[in-house]
């Protein structure tokens, strides 16, 4: 029976052909032919029109309200079709435990019970229950359900073959099922065994085939692969998309998902709600949640309300609620089990208890919330901002690495319960800091300091023998820059490059000279400072700041005229490599960036500014 249908559909000649008697049933079938062929609209008025002629339409408008995501409407029609075990009454069973893993977030009993009286009706459903059993940690029993309908049911091998390596570790394991996967018509798992070519077995040239085998199957990230190894052009946006993100991700989530037009580990897309777009529904926040999309809350006009979403909250996994965002009802949140990582940009007036969030790792909060992150037993990264000195958290988290924006920071190093596992630590806008406070870190490896005044006893630093990066930022009054210097050199092994010396950051040269680190030092201090000048410029890729500093040296009369250069970086190089003196061209350019006149003259001889 041919079930395409014509553009021009209309249920008319259908009212026509059928007697009076059995025109629910003819609509009932144009309606399901109009579903199989996906004008789901169409096919929703239809079966309404069938139902208004007598029709059982329960099942079918029961799934097409489910495809129209009013759940609240498909409900009551599909328990009644369980209820009565009407025909394929498996099929709405199935949907019902779609609605209460989706939506209520379970996974008990009875929902596996409702999915598995579909396994003959819905295929999907053996895949569906196998993820609600490996949710649940029962990875054995998951893993022995798929592998019993291995050989019969078409879903199956690829989700056994992630099941396998990504649970199991099981190479070979998840190889063959991806392999019987693509075979049985799945180009999922071509892609996948391009990316086991790839990074296990380091075999590029079979990763290429595979990936070839799947983009030609249609798989955009398979081409994605190709475009980055030359071997294919890039693949035209969809619907304003990169190609690879309606691939990778449900199409209904794609409104809101942004995306790099590859994919790039370091930028990982978002999943961005704001006022530009309608807000989506807990169901599709919840399936973002759960494809581990980075959620961004960021309405400003519109109010959000999180508890109207509360359905979605146990699957989100990294969340960030951005500064200025319009968004109550946070309780909601106490309610993230599956929350690895929370940063929350507003100050908020509802206290919540984020220290019984279980899965919470890694956390950046300011305002109301601080006192009770700081005290999640699971939390290792913790950012602070602390806007009131009032405001003094007992760290007791098992912190080991620590960002805090705090006048008095200090002070709140000196409660930190577990000194012993802090690694890295970064100070914006700490006040009076006394950096004796760090004796406490014995395990300390990375400190940063920006924008701070008032640091004193540098000396310290000599005691932390774990230390291996030091950085200073437009820090003031420091009590001791020999003990700096000392310490930068004692982090890079003896080589100044890369290491930050005083106020030597050329790319901040149209900014105010307040927050700049004071170098009020003798020759002496000069001298040890200059090299790690000259490292900071060479290694910060502006040409035009190499042009300035070229232009300090000639206007203080540094420049050797018989220098040959194809470029202003060559002659930079040369200078700082012995052919002219480092230290005379510091002291230079920490006078002219003083004086505004100077400072001009500078820019104008470099033409980076027009005369």
């Amino acid at each position: 029976m041919n079930t395409r249908l014509s553009e021009g559909f209309s249920e008319g000649p259908w009212r026509r052909w059928a007697s009076a008697s059995d025109i629910g049933a003819a609509l009932h079938a144009v309606g399901s032919v109009l579903a199989n062929n996906e004008r789901n609209a169409e096919a929703h008025g239809v079966f309404l029109s069938a139902e208004d002629a007598g029709a059982d339409c329960d099942l079918a408008l029961g799934d097409s309200f489910v495809i129209r995501g009013d759940w609240a409407a498909a409900l009551p029609r599909l328990r009644r079709v369980v209820g009565a075990r009407s025909s394929q009454w498996e099929v709405a069973a199935f949907r019902l435990a779609q609605h209460a893993r989706e939506v209520e977030n379970r996974t008990d009993d009875e929902v596996v019970e409702l999915a598995s009286v579909a396994f003959e009706e819905v295929p999907f459903a053996v895949v569906f229950v196998g993820d609600l059993l490996r949710r649940r940690g029962e990875t054995d029993r998951a893993r022995a359900l798929l592998e019993s309908h291995l050989d019969t049911n078409d879903h199956v091998p690829f989700e056994l073959g992630v099941h396998l390596y990504e649970v199991f570790g099981d190479v070979d394991g998840a190889k063959a099922a991806f392999l019987q996967a693509y075979e049985r018509g799945d180009f999922r798992g071509a892609y996948n065994l391009g990316c086991l070519a790839s990074d296990v077995d380091d075999d590029q040239i079979e990763a290429v085939e595979w990936f070839r085998r799947a983009a030609d199957a249609g798989d955009s990230m398979a081409r994605v692969e190709l475009v980055r190894r030359g071997a294919a052009a890039r693949e035209d946006d969809v619907d304003g998309q990169p190609a690879w993100v309606t691939s990778f991700y449900p199409v209904d989530l794609a409104p809101w998902i942004l995306a790099e037009s590859e994919p790039d580990s370091s930028r990982p897309p978002l999943f961005v709600v704001d006022d530009d777009k309608p807000f989506p529904t807990a169901g599709q926040l919840g399936a973002a949640g759960r494809a581990k999309l980075r959620i961004h809350l960021h309405p400003t006009k519109r109010g959000l309300d999180l508890t109207t979403f509360a359905a979605a909250i146990p699957d989100l996994q990294d969340l960030t609620i951005e500064k200025g965002a319009r968004i109550t009802g946070l309780a909601a949140l106490l309610e993230a089990r599956s929350l690895t990582d929370l940063n929350v940009r507003i100050l908020g007036k509802e206290p919540l208890d984020l220290s019984a969030l279980p899965s919470l790792r890694s956390a950046s909060v300011t305002g109301a919330n601080v006192l009770s992150v700081c005290r999640n037993p699971h939390v290792e990264w913790l950012g602070l901002g602390l806007p009131r000195a009032s405001q003094l958290p007992v760290i007791e988290a098992p912190v080991r690495t620590l960002i805090m924006t705090a006048k008095h920071s200090a002070a709140v190093l000196e409660r930190m319960v577990q000194p012993h596992l802090l690694e890295s630590l970064t100070l914006y806008s700490a006040r009076d800091l006394d950096l004796d406070v760090l004796r406490r870190f014995a395990n300390l490896r990375k400190l940063e300091l920006n924008w701070c005044n008032g640091v004193v006893n540098a000396a310290a630093l000599a005691d932390l023998t774990e230390l291996r990066e030091l950085e200073l930022y437009r820090c003031r009054n420091v009590d001791d820059v020999r003990a700096v210097k000392a310490a930068q050199s004692r982090t890079s092994g003896g080589d100044d490059g890369g290491t930050v010396a005083g106020p030597f950051l050329l790319f901040e040269y149209g900014e105010d000279d307040e927050g700049l680190f004071d170098l009020s030092t003798g020759d002496g201090g000069w001298e040890g400072l200059a090299e790690g000048f000259a490292d900071r410029v060479l290694s910060y890729n502006g040409y035009d700041m190499e042009k300035l500093v070229v232009a300090i040296a000639k206007d203080a009369g540094l420049w050797s005229r018989d220098v040959e250069r194809d470029s202003e970086a060559e002659a930079l190089h040369l200078i700082f490599r012995g052919r002219e003196s480092p230290v005379a061209i510091a002291k230079a350019a920490w006078r002219i960036l003083q004086d505004a006149e100077q400072l001009e003259k500078a820019l104008r001889a470099a033409r980076l500014v027009r005369k």
